[in-house]
């Protein structure tokens, strides 16, 4: 079967959905709601999405080959991936069951971090140096080349910011190793070593019918989390000063798009302006953003369907409607480290008419606080208003009106002081 196209005949109603976690649920329940069958693939049983699921499969969809044997008989008409790992896979699975994709050979480069600033350096595409690390003794071979702070990063983590850490100073370096290489999924264990680039986080979710066919359905401007994971604790949409960057922007869109194969369907890119307004390619998904942001703030901010817009994008050309000015933000609280008493929210939570969702994951005896990754970020609410100053204030009401109660731990060993949060 290797290196042959299966001939399987597709039925337009049957989509295999790759993860079933919480907020992955939102998304399966609405494409089962659009009258399509669902196939949901997860290595987890208990999965809360796996309630909208037609048919479950309990394996790791990472298992490529396995999950193929699974699936050849279920006329899969699209496969809908939420992670790198899903991407991977999903491109896999469509070449060698004759449906539309960017390609397996493309989605290499879309999700092992080395290929994909490879193939941005070979298209001229401005980004941090970087080097690829497989051992240690590589990091101090580099540092007559290398400034203090820099980013290590796994080669394949599958996402979540799972692995990635700034590096201070050289009394950092073998920790900071050992952290990030073990959660690359390559059996090689490599991480990256990029340049860190001060300046503004922004990101830019889109769609794409072809490479000279693209659209941006909107910006954000990022804010990180006081810990070194490097991981987003608020992310505000739109990036105010987009229209100042437009053409920029617009530019090192398509250029990435075309390096790395993205021909069709949703994209998520990252990118860093400095002070010199010099636009970085930081890396980018093809798929889209991840946690809510394609469940929730896309919708929001573009009155667009845009879950039936990626389905359908094999076999219809996605049209860009013109855009109100609207303003959102996806917030994660900024808890202070320690174990959680308990969570205190006001009755006038009620007033704040921004808010359009709450989600409170964090129990009493939890430790809170601690973001080595995305993953760890439990607690988030997302406001929307077409009034941007409304929605500044409501922020500021929100933490007002939600008191994370938090004690000390009596011991912190088992801790990595870089991922610990010292908010007030």
């Amino acid at each position: 079967m290797k290196g042959k196209k299966l001939l399987i005949s597709h039925v337009k109603n049957n989509i295999l959905i790759l993860g079933a976690n919480e907020i992955q649920s939102n998304s399966i329940k609405h494409i089962k709601s659009l009258g399509y069958r669902t196939i949901v693939c997860d290595r987890n049983k208990n999965s809360p999405g796996i309630k909208y699921a037609d048919k479950f499969i309990e394996e790791d969809f990472k298992n490529k080959e396995k999950l193929l044997k699974l699936v050849l008989n279920e006329n899969i008409n699209y496969i809908f991936p939420f992670n790198d790992i899903g991407v991977l896979t999903a491109n896999f699975l469509s070449d060698k069951l004759n449906l539309p994709s960017n390609g397996y050979l493309n989605s290499l480069k879309q999700v092992m971090k080395f290929r994909m600033r490879k193939a941005c350096q070979r298209h001229g595409i401005t980004q941090p140096y970087f080097f690829l690390i497989n051992r240690l003794e590589d990091i101090y071979d580099k540092l007559d080349t290398v400034k203090f702070p820099f980013i290590l990063k796994p080669n394949f983590s599958g996402g979540g910011s799972r692995g990635v850490i700034k590096v201070n100073k050289y009394e950092e370096i073998e920790s900071s190793y050992s952290f990030s290489r073990k959660y690359d999924l390559n059996k090689e264990k490599s991480v990256l070593l990029e340049e860190f680039i001060s300046g503004i986080e922004i990101a830019i979710e889109g769609i794409s019918n072809s490479y000279n066919d693209f659209h941006i359905l909107t910006t954000s401007r990022k804010k990180k989390a006081n810990t070194e994971s490097r991981i987003d604790m608020e992310i505000n949409y739109p990036f105010d000063k987009y229209t100042f960057n437009k053409q920029n922007i617009l530019m090192q869109c398509k250029n990435i798009l075309f390096a790395l194969g993205h021909k069709k369907g949703l994209f998520h890119i990252e990118l860093k302006i400095d002070k010199d307004n010099q636009i970085y390619f930081i890396e980018s998904g093809s798929r889209g953003g991840g946690g809510e942001i394609l469940s929730s703030i896309i919708p929001l901010m573009t009155d667009i369907d845009i879950i039936k817009s990626q389905i359908d994008i094999n076999n219809k050309v996605f049209e860009m409607r013109h855009l109100k000015n609207k303003y959102s933000c996806y917030k994660f609280f900024n808890i202070k480290f320690g174990k959680l008493i308990k969570t205190v929210i006001s009755s006038k939570i009620k007033t704040v008419s921004s808010l359009k969702k709450l989600n409170i994951l964090s129990k009493p005896g939890d430790v809170v606080g601690y973001f080595p990754n995305s993953l760890f970020r439990k607690d988030y609410c997302i406001l929307f208003n077409e009034n941007k100053r409304k929605l500044e204030n409501d922020l500021i009401l929100i933490d007002k009106y939600v008191e994370f109660q938090v004690e000390a731990l009596d011991d912190v060993s088992n801790f990595n002081t870089k991922f610990i949060n010292y908010a007030k």
